[in-house]
């Protein structure tokens, strides 16, 4: 026979839950009493991470440090590759930015030189008074 004495939910400093084969003691937790605080759950998470981490590690601790040594490595040499092709393509630009002012520049130049001369042109042949 299932029988719940003082009830589940009370704030009784015991509550006894009877079963047909066992008797069961349970003490309710209250907002003030708590099992643990905030770190010694972390604790517990961080010790049962830890344990399964070890049983399921595909691999031995220097294992994985060589591995990841020459990720790190691989990843340093990547980075390194593409900073240069950035680099090299950046001053491809940069050269071809050059190029278009200096053009600019020259027939700017040629244009204002064109203005002189038909200013002289005009000044020369201009009837004198």
């Amino acid at each position: 026979m299932k029988s719940i004495h003082n009830g589940p939910w009370l704030a009784t400093p015991e509550t006894v839950v009877y079963c047909d084969w066992f008797r069961v003691r349970v003490k309710p937790v209250q907002l003030g009493d708590k099992l643990m605080d905030k770190f010694g759950s972390f604790l517990l998470g961080l010790g049962i991470g830890v344990g399964i981490g070890m049983v399921f590690a595909p691999q031995s601790g220097e294992d994985t440090r060589d591995m990841l040594r020459s990720k790190a490595d691989e990843s340093k040499d990547y980075l390194k590759r593409q900073s240069e092709g950035l680099r090299s393509s950046a001053q491809t630009v940069v050269d071809k930015g050059r190029e278009a002012v200096s053009r600019q520049r020259d027939s700017i130049n040629d244009a204002i030189e064109a203005g002189r001369q038909a200013y002289r042109d005009k000044v020369d042949n201009a009837p004198s008074a």
